[in-house]
């Protein structure tokens, strides 16, 4: 009985200390994630910045052209 009741607890800390382990991984798995996400936003607005510049330098030799 008293076995019993010692390897029951046992299991019961194991399978603790294993969620505990999967939720610490988890997290480090969103964390990854949210910086990917912001990496790429940012790689996003960096982009759309540099179209932006390169249709401003081609309107403005445009400009000149005309001129």
């Amino acid at each position: 009985m008293q076995q019993d009741d010692e390897e029951r607890q046992d299991d019961e800390e194991n399978q603790k200390d294993l969620l505990e382990e999967q939720e610490d991984k988890l997290f480090e798995t969103v964390i990854q994630l949210l910086e990917q996400k912001d990496a790429a936003k940012k790689a996003k607005e960096e982009d759309r910045l540099k179209l932006y510049e390169e249709r401003m330098q081609i309107l403005k030799d445009q400009e000149e052209e005309e001129k």
